[in-house]
């Protein structure tokens, strides 16, 4: 009997293109309860699902696709809203 959504049905959530609402409540939650719930599901080499908000309005990327630092912007990189920064290592976004 499962207690909690699995890390597939939150990345799901979390990666819907018109729910705004429903994909930021889906990231909050997986970011609450990652360390007790979904740290040892989560791969990031392994997502392939595009659910990390970045600095581009309404561009969502894979942790593989998106960068921390936010000079990379310059050189037109999608990088991780900055409110979300401090997960960024335990996300393992680069």
């Amino acid at each position: 009997m499962l207690t909690h959504p699995s890390l597939d049905v939150i990345l799901g959530l979390a990666s819907l293109p018109t729910e705004k609402n429903i994909r930021a409540k889906a990231l909050t939650y997986l970011l609450e309860n990652f360390k007790t719930l979904y740290t040892l599901q989560y791969t990031p080499s392994k997502v392939n699902v595009a659910f990390l908000p970045t600095t581009k309005s309404d561009i969502l990327e894979t942790p593989d696709g998106c960068y921390y630092n936010p000079a990379c912007s310059v050189m037109d990189f999608p990088v991780l809203r900055e409110d979300l920064r401090q997960y960024a290592v335990m996300l393992g976004i680069r």
